[in-house]
């Protein structure tokens, strides 16, 4: 067994040499651009040969149309989400409830004045531009990263959950833009940078709020608070468009939506709550309890290592355990959020001796699970986020409160 293991070692060495790799990255992504071309000239509106364009789009570019036309106050209406999305549907008949805050589809309001394929290739390159500028940020703070940058940015976009989400109008690569920000600033000690950048990460809530808690632990309160005021500060420009109303109807809609999500969706979910409810039922105490437990869990271990950690451990593996605790303890997180754990992983990969490659190609390989999620029910990537936690609290966690890695696993495995 051991001479096997041997064996692929070698032959994957040998295959990824760092001339191959670039070269390797260089085609996927040239593959992917020429895939891209053949699907938008493909069809018409929002049909093409293999179906539909745009993934989850429709919901905010119908979500800008609104705005654009019948205003605000009407934005949280279902029947007129459904009337504005009729033509974005070859079939006329499906729909996606749009249930982000308002000031969202005030980004979006301008997008929708585009013919449709124009908007989602418009929105195409925000996010995959957001996605890179992400990288090129990581690249100061972590090591190695600029050695081998492309063929981690080809690896990454290619990572199933961000794939799905850059080419389905999902919003992640926004995320990680936001998030390797705040990393960066925060490294760098710009604070109010940080806090801005973190602020403006409000637009996700459930990402949001449990980083600001963790730098009040941590003693980064300057980061904190800029955080904040500059959340509150996108909030009151947007109050000066939208007016109050609409947030009072949006905060009645996500009480509907995530209940009527979590029974059609949940087989996408991730968190601990989420995945629960989709194993055991989405009105299941049980599974409610237990995932709140689990939550419970996470939060403690969590906010004792930043506590404990503060602000003169090492910022890189405190910022790589958040990232993956944040997805489990969030309520509403789907799977193409799941691809925040590479942010866990640059800064393993940065710290460990041995079984770089294996464990790289492990973790791309198993976001291809995701597939068979509708199938058996559950999102088999909840899995895979839980070990990146487990990993994270072996490789990392000594070392995000302030401790010596003794010896890394990975050396005697």
């Amino acid at each position: 067994m051991l001479f096997l293991r041997w064996i692929v070692s070698n032959m994957l060495k040998s295959l990824l040499t760092p001339w191959r790799l670039k070269w390797y990255s260089i085609l996927v992504l040239l593959g992917l651009f020429l895939a891209l071309l053949i699907v938008l000239f493909s069809g018409k509106g929002p049909k093409i040969l293999s179906g539909r364009i745009g993934g989850d789009f429709p919901a905010f570019y119908s979500a800008g149309r609104i705005v654009t036309t019948v205003g605000f106050n009407e934005l949280y209406d279902l029947d007129q989400q459904i009337k504005w999305q009729k033509d974005l549907f070859p079939d006329r008949k499906s729909y996606l409830p749009f249930s982000y805050p308002p000031f969202v589809a005030l980004a979006y309001a301008p997008m929708s004045l585009l013919p449709y394929r124009m908007a989602y290739l418009f929105n195409l390159f925000v996010f995959i531009s957001a996605f890179f500028m992400a990288f090129v940020c990581l690249k100061r703070i972590i090591q190695g990263l600029d050695e081998y940058f492309l063929p981690v940015f080809t690896l990454s976009f290619t990572f199933y959950p961000f794939l799905k989400s850059n080419l389905g109008g999902q919003n992640t690569a926004l995320t990680l833009m936001l998030f390797a920000l705040i990393w960066r600033f925060a490294s760098e000690n710009r604070q109010y940078l940080a806090g801005i950048s973190l602020g403006l990460l409000l637009y996700k809530p459930q990402f949001g709020i449990p980083l600001i808690g963790l730098f009040v632990l941590s003693g980064r309160y300057r980061i904190a608070i800029s955080s904040i005021v500059a959340g509150s500060l996108v909030i009151t420009i947007s109050l000066f468009f939208t007016g109050i109303q609409p947030y009072k109807q949006w905060y009645n809609f996500i009480n509907w939506f995530s209940t009527a999500d979590a029974i059609v969706n949940g087989h996408n979910a991730v968190s601990w709550i989420g995945f629960l409810n989709a194993v055991l039922g989405a009105e299941n105490k049980m599974a409610f309890i237990i995932g709140a437990v689990c939550c419970l869990i996470t939060v403690s271990i969590i906010s004792y290592i930043w506590t404990i950690g503060g602000t003169k451990s090492d910022f890189n593996a405190q910022m790589g355990l958040a990232a993956v605790s944040i997805i489990l303890i969030s309520p509403h997180v789907m799977f193409y959020d799941a691809g925040l754990i590479i942010l866990t992983y640059v800064v393993v990969i940065s710290k460990i001796q041995s079984r770089k490659i294996e464990l790289i190609c492990f973790v791309w390989l198993t976001g291809l699970t995701q597939i068979f999620a509708k199938q058996i029910g559950f999102s088999p990537l909840f899995f895979i986020v839980v070990l990146t936690f487990i990993v994270s609290l072996v490789h990392i966690a000594p070392q995000a409160m302030g401790k010596k890695m003794i010896k890394s696993i990975s050396e005697d495995v």
